[in-house]
């Protein structure tokens, strides 16, 4: 049995001990003492010593190369591509090329330093480049295993390297000095399990300059994600013969089987890492010993602090691989080598290398063209084909690829595989005429169709000859053919004519498939389909979503709760109330029993258990939710922000008298005076006025079409302080004030809440972030192509949308949905409201600051704790920031946004067929855009839309709806048109029965759980985007939405209710319901 070392007893380096063993402990003393002599201080001719080293070893590693056609050292290994992302809260200092969340392409190589046999005892090696190119790359890192490099100067290391070639050579040199011996049982593994198994140490010492401007020193170290205990490490008994090298007789893996075990692990997934540093921060009088590389740090003094997450995804050619060099002297100028001053230096190694080994690589590199060039006028490329990872993403079948130049094109040429596998890479080497750049990309299958519909992510082309790389993303479905073009963005006149022609191909086919509907009378045009099968593939959900969220529709229709009924009936609520203090006295007037046929509650706590059914913890504004503090705080930082506005002259239609209201205002403060003080807000609902109610089962429902007014207070505080449940004055419809009795005022607050929910679902949430933007994604299909800069900007975040909202027009808007049970508006008087919304509706309504400074609501002084606002105008200037500097880099100015054809068709589209298809009302979206600006405004529109508006009316449902009491969707009793006269019990029948309450809180619930587990705001898994410059954007976005999401959180800290609906981590990056 093989002795593959990994448990934790053989971490023991035993190598002074039997050093001690052979040579006696006099001599071990004398030799310790020896070994690591003072820095000479450099003298006249240091550099040219230094220099003369660099040459000389320059030859010896090209010779040996030049000879060998190998590298000098670490020749063999095997190389992937990948990414590293940069850790978002970092606990090192700011620094400019480790940007929080930045992410960098990688190539890695791991090799054996010396040996041929994966099996043999020998240093392992890991090379990291944070690029993906061959040569020169912004920064290079070379690591091996053992925390401790076996030399510390320019003359141990020249000893090093000759200890090589023999058992005798080796144990002599082990021998020489106790670092020699315990450095290299540190460093070297027998037989590891795995590559990706081992753990990887620069051992060299590096500047690390931060934004601080501060001098720090680095080492890097690059660990397995999950922690395991390496492998391959030496047990006693190798450790007592580590010069002899050679595989155990009973190890029966191939000589490369380190090399095929890393490419077989990467066709499972990912292999990830994580890379750590060490910080020393200079100080004068700071000790040589420092930049000792055969020394360790002590971690106590300098802990390792994670840098950044490896994902190794893809496994490189062998002959890409070895035309890959790693240079240490491949680094930013905020990062660096340290300056050795002699040969003795202990950083004189690190510097020697970084010139003497990339001459060694360019002697390996300088085969590779002179053997393809025999080949004559054929060409090779490799071919990279990445399925999706939904479990239906894969197929089978033949492929074939046919590559497109600027003047010539080969044929069809077949890959040698016929199934792709879901979240798989296939990898291909394909032989063709030479088409020069590559410019598109065929992918056809040869018999017509596929056996099934094909989620082709990207392709990957590289030129083997030129070393040139090729990004095709697809991001969609492929049925039997598709072509593809370089990832570049690009506006349709900078185009060749063969790739304006496939533009316009492209817009033709989907104009073919995609079309418009018109028969919803009063609202936005949208996407011809009747059910979701019935969109083109790429527009639908994937498969399992769309099953799921079926399924849970399906159970919410028919009322099918079982799971909700059998942990209600588990609950204990009301020993915990009795428990809860002023929680119970604000419910006490709910502890008369309700009526309690089979279809009404029995009491309040039944509200409760449903809630505790779709929430994994009880609200915290639940506690309190009665209380007018509570109530006025859910209108400020609930689910309906957009409601509010300041009053600036009280209605004449919502005669509050003075009188009424002096209680509820700061002592010696009048309501005239408040007014005019900016600290009263209103809030409106007109849009329900005439409005048919709903009728079950000839079991009428009620509503109404309220005002109210709310008041900031000295204190801060949002306080309701008059109601009106109609919008006409009268005898019979007093305003209702806290002053009134405790049943009649909080039955004004239920039914102003039954109102404001009603609005907030139909026109806050449906229409104004589902069903306006769904023109703007139809006409982005129909009219923009996917290389076009604002198809790959909106398309992230309007893809769902037609899918979404087809659902939501077959089982939620239209009559015979759910909600025509728990709502106390039926499908057509939906559609009667949000038509009437739709008519009054202005796209600037949509643009934060103008909508916040129209709304009056704009400032934080007259109105506090309104983080809605606060929020949200962060992340508008985020998006904004974002869409402005991407659109930059591509429009040159407002010339060509009206030059740009297929951006004023998508306009145009927009605006024809989808907000004015059958009036001329000023909606705000033009027919024509004139100016960059322009285009920049209305993108950040959409995107904003499409993403934090959505989230701020969608987030909290679950909060705010599930506890029926606090904001039913339905009412069982007329409002009250006298004073005085109503009870506790009149309370109590007023809110919905069984059937209803728990329809609204799974549709709540629904609702709120359709935006967890998303891709979240600012990250873009599916690569449009592929310029360096465009990625620099987006992570500057990252960076911002990082800064945005630590503010919120900091703040979040102090507050009672925490407002999280508006964390960019809780924001999908795409509609959802």
């Amino acid at each position: 049995m093989s002795r593959n070392v990994s448990t934790a007893k053989y971490r023991i380096n035993y190598a002074y001990r039997i050093y001690k063993q052979e040579v006696g402990q006099e001599e071990f003393r004398q030799k310790l003492a020896e070994q690591f002599t003072p820095q000479p201080d450099p003298g006249l001719f240091s550099k040219v010593s230094l220099n003369s080293k660099v040459d000389k070893l320059r030859l010896v590693f090209s010779s040996s190369s030049l000879a060998t056609g190998k590298r000098p050292f670490h020749a063999v290994g095997v190389g992937a591509v990948g990414n590293a992302t940069v850790v978002s809260e970092p606990t090192f200092p700011e620094h400019e090329f480790f940007k929080p969340g930045r992410v960098f392409p990688i190539r890695i190589r791991h090799s054996n330093f010396n040996q041929v046999d994966d099996a043999s005892i020998d240093i392992r090696g890991a090379a990291l480049k944070f690029d993906d190119v061959d040569v020169e790359g912004p920064f290079d890192l070379l690591m091996a295993t053992g925390a401790m490099a076996p030399y510390w100067n320019i003359s141990s290391f020249e000893e090093y390297l000759n200890s090589r070639g023999s058992a005798e050579k080796t144990r002599a040199w082990l021998y020489n000095f106790p670092q020699n011996y315990y450095a290299y049982v540190d460093g070297c593994r027998r037989a590891p399990r795995s590559y990706s198994t081992l753990h990887y140490y620069s051992q060299h010492i590096f500047q690390f300059r931060g934004k601080d401007g501060v001098l720090r020193y680095v080492k890097y170290r690059m660990l397995p994600l999950d922690d395991a205990i390496e492998s391959g490490l030496l047990s006693h008994e190798d450790q007592r013969s580590i010069w002899d090298p050679k595989r155990l007789p009973d190890e029966e893996r191939a000589q490369n089987y380190l090399r095929q075990e890393f490419a077989e692990r990467l066709k499972k997934g990912p292999i990830n890492y994580k890379l750590q540093i060490q910080l020393h921060k200079f100080r004068q009088g700071d000790s040589e010993e420092i930049f000792n590389a055969s020394r360790v740090w002590d971690p106590q003094n300098h802990p390792w602090k994670d840098l950044a997450d490896v994902a190794v995804t893809t496994l490189l050619p062998d002959h890409v691989t070895e035309k890959t060099s790693f240079a240490l002297g491949n680094q930013p100028d905020s990062l660096g080598l340290v300056v050795p001053k002699t040969v003795q230096d202990y950083n004189s190694v690190p510097h020697i290398l970084s010139r003497a080994v990339p001459a060694s690589n360019t002697a390996v590199r300088i085969r590779a063209p002179n053997q393809e060039a025999l080949e004559g006028r054929k060409q090779t490329y490799t071919v990279q084909v990445r399925t999706g990872k939904a479990k239906d993403a894969g197929t089978s079948g033949t492929i074939a690829a046919s590559l497109t130049g600027p003047h010539r094109r080969t044929g069809p040429i077949r890959l040698n595989q016929t199934s792709f596998q879901p979240g798989k890479d296939a990898n291909f080497e394909i032989e063709g005429g030479d088409v020069g750049e590559v410019l598109m990309l065929t992918l056809e299958s040869p018999s017509g169709t596929l056996r099934s519909p094909w989620y082709l992510e990207n392709v990957v082309v590289t030129d083997r000859r030129r070393g040139r790389r090729y990004e095709f993303p697809c991001h969609n479905w492929v049925q039997d053919k598709v072509t593809l073009r370089q990832g570049r963005a690009s506006l349709p006149d900078f185009d060749t004519e063969v790739l304006s022609a496939q533009r316009d191909m492209e817009t033709q086919q989907r104009r073919q498939t995609i079309k418009w509907k018109h028969d919803l009378l009063g609202l936005p045009g949208y996407i011809k389909a009747e059910k979701h099968e019935d969109l083109p593939k790429d527009l639908q959900i994937g498969t399992e979503k769309i099953r799921d969220l079926t399924r849970k529709l399906d159970k919410i229709e028919k009322g099918d709760f079982p799971d909700m009924v059998e942990r209600m009936g588990m609950a204990t609520l009301a020993e915990k109330l009795r428990g809860m203090g002023e929680w119970w006295n604000n419910l006490r007037i709910f502890q008369r029993a309700l009526p309690s046929p089979p279809s009404r509650w029995k009491g309040i706590e039944d509200y409760e258990r449903i809630m505790n059914t779709v929430c994994p913890t009880t609200p915290a504004c639940i506690e309190d939710w009665a209380s007018d503090a509570e109530f006025g705080r859910q209108f400020l930082q609930g689910v309906h922000p957009s409601v509010l506005q300041r009053c600036d002259k009280v209605p004449p239609y919502f005669p509050v008298p003075e009188e009424a209201v002096r209680r509820s205002m700061d002592v010696g403060k009048t309501l005239r005076q408040a007014v005019v003080a900016g600290n009263v807000y209103l809030a409106d609902y007109a849009i329900l006025d005439g409005v048919i109610a709903n009728n079950v089962n000839n079991v009428p429902y009620f509503t109404t079409s309220p005002l109210a007014l709310f008041y900031v207070n000295s204190a801060g505080d949002f306080l309701p302080i008059a109601i009106q449940l109609y919008q006409a004055p009268g005898p019979e419809n007093p305003i209702w004030t806290p002053s009134d009795s405790e049943s009649d005022w909080l039955l004004a607050k239920i039914f102003l809440r039954n109102a404001d929910a009603l609005v907030q679902q139909l026109q806050g949430h449906i229409l104004k972030t589902h069903l306006v933007l769904e023109p703007f994604a139809v006409a982005a299909y129909r009219n923009l192509p996917a290389c076009h800069p604002v198809h790959k900007l909106l398309i992230p975040h309007l893809r769902t949308t037609a899918a979404f909202n087809t659902i939501l027009r077959e089982r939620i808007i239209a009559e015979g949905s759910p909600l025509d049970k728990c709502s106390s508006l039926a499908g057509r008087s939906r559609l009667q409201m949000m038509a009437k919304a739709f008519k009054t509706f202005h796209l600037q309504s949509l643009n934060l600051p103008a909508n916040l400074a129209e709304q009056g609501t704009d400032d934080a002084m007259k109105l506090p704790g309104y983080y809605y606002r606060d929020d949200g105008l962060k992340l508008w200037r985020a998006t904004e920031k974002y869409v402005t500097d991407m659109l930059a880099l591509y429009y040159r100015d407002d010339e060509a946004v009206r030059e740009d054809e297929e951006v004023q068709l998508w306009i145009c589209d927009s605006h024809d067929n989808g907000f004015n298809w059958e009036d001329n009302i000023d909606r705000g979206v033009p027919r024509m855009l004139t100016s960059l600006g322009d285009l920049c405004e209305l993108v950040t529109i959409i995107i904003f839309t499409a993403t934090t508006q959505r989230a701020a009316h969608a987030n909290g449902q679950r909060d705010v709806y599930s506890f029926i009491p606090n904001a039913p969707w339905a009412l069982m009793q007329p409002p009250p048109a006298i004073k005085r006269v109503s009870s506790d019990d009149d309370v109590a029948k007023v809110l919905p029965a069984k059937p209803a309450s728990l329809r609204q809180a799974a549709l709540a619930d629904f609702i709120s759980a359709c935006g967890e587990g998303e891709v979240t705001l600012g990250n873009f898994p599916e690569r449009r985007l592929t310029e360096e410059e465009a990625q620099e954007v987006i992570a500057d976005l990252q960076l911002n939405l990082q800064r945005i999401s630590e503010i919120s959180r900091e703040r979040n800290l102090t507050l009672k209710h925490p407002y999280t609906y508006l964390l960019p981590e809780k924001i999908p990056n795409a509609i959802t319901p």
